[in-house]
């Protein structure tokens, strides 16, 4: 079961991060385990990463080695860290009865 919150995109990434790609990306998007999935070909990837366990922010670092360089990965609340990864964007944003962090990593 995924939870999804409808946001104005802007709030998310801005629109001088996006039009640094040098063209706006055909999207496709796909709802799965990130963990699972072939990050090889992606430009953006989200991963609601709240709940998840050491292990599984582990796999996420690993797993950005195999983007291409100037992608980009969105992460929820959880720091990813990996020499891979450059933190771009970060945003506090309300939530429910609370707070999340949403941070914006490109892939270097």
């Amino acid at each position: 079961t995924s939870h999804v919150q409808f946001m104005p995109w802007s709030e998310l990434v801005s629109l001088r991060f996006l039009f640094s790609f040098g063209r706006l990306p055909v999207v496709d998007v796909s709802c799965g385990d990130a963990l699972a999935a072939d990050w090889a070909s992606s430009d953006l990837v989200f991963v609601t990463a709240t709940c998840f366990t050491d292990e599984m922010i582990a796999a996420i670092e690993t797993d950005a080695e195999k983007m291409r360089p100037g992608a980009a990965l969105i992460a929820t609340t959880r720091e990813i860290h990996s020499p891979y990864l450059r933190l771009v964007h970060s945003i506090h944003e309300r939530y429910g009865k609370g707070a999340i962090m949403y941070r914006v990593y490109e892939r270097v």
